[in-house]
């Protein structure tokens, strides 16, 4: 089996999935935006279109990001060759940076940001290990 998608309760699905195109370049796939009739929701996919990320909203639920006590608990880790450029590029775009996060593997980076919405989004320039095929 594999993943066919990840779904993530958030507060704003069309913002969002927006955001996520305009600046980590990612495609939408499917919207509910303009439907009256359905949940707010998109489906969207990274660059390589393998991954893809659901984000939905119901009014009755509170959004993923304001339930978790730490940041680290559930994150979006984005493979990047440049994370300190792609950092400073993201946070002009409204993310908020919030540290470098340790790492025990050589050569490793991993950049922790919080998106406009309040999830944490994870840079990642692996060293040492290969976590892909």
């Amino acid at each position: 089996m594999v993943v066919e998608h990840i779904g993530v309760e958030v507060s704003d699905p069309f913002a969002m999935s927006k955001w996520y195109v305009k600046n980590l370049g990612f495609k939408i796939i499917f919207s509910s935006e303009g439907d009256s009739s359905s949940n707010p929701m998109a489906f969207i996919s990274d660059e390589s279109g393998d991954t893809i990320l659901e984000f939905f909203h119901d009014p009755s639920r509170q959004p993923l990001c304001e339930l978790l006590k730490a940041p680290a608990q559930f994150h979006i880790a984005l493979s990047s060759a440049d994370p300190q450029a792609d950092k400073e590029r993201l946070v002009k775009a409204g993310a908020e940076y919030l540290g470098s996060m340790d790492t025990s593997h050589k050569g490793e980076t991993l950049l922790a940001l919080r998106d406009p919405f309040g999830n944490m989004v994870q840079l990642v320039k692996r060293g040492a290990i290969t976590v892909r095929k």
